[in-house]
């Protein structure tokens, strides 16, 4: 039990030294590892960033925001001109955090996630316009003596 506790401790003491920034180079050294071993630590310990976290993130950041204005905005309304200028501060940071700075012609979601499929290519493009000439044009003949279609629609023995 002591063997994980210490390799716990020294993961923990690795990725502590990471965010003082220290660089991976250093860390490896100091703690007597290859920077390989650093950066996988490092990747380990930090969550990964999903959009359930980006949701609460917002959410939490926009209740905080919501304090400092209740505080600094009564202050402003008294006449308190570096208050006035804090309660303008975090009313940016909201339009900033909800997207409200953007044209609403180009505004998402600022939470959403969203994926952006990557450009067509050329040879893509040109696939896709011969499969789409291909489908608009009829059956040619097979060549094996069965009824061919006239340019007419009839059939000719």
């Amino acid at each position: 039990m002591t063997d994980i506790t210490e390799v716990i401790d020294r993961e923990e003491a690795i990725f502590r030294a990471r965010l003082t920034g220290k660089s991976v180079r250093q860390i490896a050294r100091e703690f007597g590892c290859g920077p390989d071993q650093v950066s996988a630590i490092i990747e380990r310990a930090c969550a990964p960033v999903s959009p359930e976290m980006r949701r609460q993130v917002l959410a939490l950041d926009l209740e905080r925001l919501d304090q400092l204005q209740t505080v600094f905005y009564e202050r402003a309304m008294e006449g308190d001109a570096a208050s006035a200028a804090i309660a303008l501060k975090v009313s940016e940071r909201r339009a900033a955090l909800l997207g409200l700075d953007v044209p609403a012609s180009v505004r998402g979601d600022p939470v959403q996630l969203t994926i952006q499929a990557a450009p067509e290519t050329s040879t893509e493009r040109i696939s896709r316009l011969i499969a789409a000439i291909v489908a608009e044009r009829p059956a040619l003949p097979s060549g094996d003596g069965q009824d061919e279609l006239e340019s007419d629609g009839s059939t000719t023995p």
